[in-house]
């Protein structure tokens, strides 16, 4: 599996490297190269990640091979779903880097701007995939997304042309179960699998959301905290739940226990969480949205920050952060 990067800055698609080239042309000769049964994998970012922003640019931290940025919450995506050589012969991951950062220092104007800018990025997710379907036609386009960027593929639905999506990723998705039952309505997602990873490790992370973003009602909640709505192509994986483990080891998925209280980047920085990726986007037996949600159950924790944290504190902790990050200039 190779790594091709995709920057997409004003309503632009193109390779950070090679700027003038055309990235269709540049996406038809690396798919040359892809075996049929190798997986074509689109990875997308979530808040605060930007090309424009030097120590938080994707392509040189969770996208890259080899992650320049040493840091606890920054682990390389392809290199932990297999990437050990440098052609295409084991799939092609595409990292796709859009500009999830405000400029302002009001963490509800901020998360509303990015939340904003999500909507527009969508469509420029969904030419992407339609350009891809114009190259390789017959070839499925698997997704996975982090926060923010579960909202930049959802909202990519509506202009997806064709039913060419294949399995879909959605780590810690920062966005509301009403928006996203609203998007499974496009035909576009009638043939695509959706799987919604979740976390209580989260759950501060999802409360902040809620508060923060624009919420289409007064009773909407986080995709981590509840989409209860039953479809066969969709299913909710609590990766930190004891039961949901021990059911996954069951099926050859080893993953270590959670052991920060909240975290938000536990999604792909725990030992043995892209043995769960692993499976679903190699199709192995057994990881279809209907047969996990049969073999794991429709398991729902509690939400265990509502008893510990009020939203008053939640706001002055969120504010503090951003305070803190604009000073160290992350």
């Amino acid at each position: 599996m190779s790594v091709f990067r995709v920057n997409s800055l004003d309503g632009r698609l193109f390779h950070p490297d090679l700027p003038a080239r055309d990235v269709a042309t540049l996406l038809g000769e690396n798919l040359k190269s892809v075996p049929d049964d190798a997986p074509i994998i689109i990875m997308v970012h979530g808040y605060k990640f930007s090309p424009l922003a030097h120590a938080n640019n994707p392509h040189r931290t969770i996208f890259a091979r080899h992650v320049d940025r040493k840091h606890w919450k920054i682990r390389s995506w392809p290199r932990q779903m297999g990437v050990a050589q440098y052609d295409n012969r084991g799939g092609l991951a595409i990292g796709f880097a859009w500009h999830a950062r405000s400029d302002s220092f009001l963490a509800r104007t901020a998360v509303h701007q990015v939340y904003d800018r999500a909507e527009t990025e969508g469509a420029q997710l969904a030419r992407l995939i339609n350009l891809l379907h114009d190259i390789a036609p017959n070839r499925k386009i698997d997704i996975m997304a982090h926060s923010m960027g579960a909202r930049v593929v959802l909202q990519s639905l509506r202009h997806i042309f064709h039913q060419n999506l294949g399995r879909v990723v959605m780590m810690g998705g920062a966005e509301f179960g009403a928006v996203a039952l609203a998007a499974l309505q496009y035909p576009a997602a009638r043939a695509a699998k959706f799987y919604n990873i979740t976390a209580r490790q989260n759950d501060f992370y999802d409360l902040l959301f809620e508060r923060f973003a624009p919420s289409p009602g007064p009773a909407n909640r986080a995709l981590g905290m509840d989409f209860p709505f039953r479809r066969s192509n969709w299913v909710n994986i609590q990766i930190d739940c004891p039961k949901v483990l021990q059911n996954l080891r069951m099926m050859g998925i080893r993953m270590a226990h959670p052991t920060a209280g909240f975290c938000h980047w536990s999604f792909y920085t725990r030992d043995g969480v892209f043995g769960l990726y692993h499976a679903i986007f190699r199709r192995e037996a057994g990881f279809t949205p209907a047969e996990l949600t049969h073999r794991l159950g429709n398991v729902d924790q509690p939400r265990k920050v509502g008893a510990v944290f009020n939203l008053s504190y939640i706001s002055f902790t969120w504010l503090r952060g951003l305070s803190y990050r604009r000073r160290a200039g992350l």
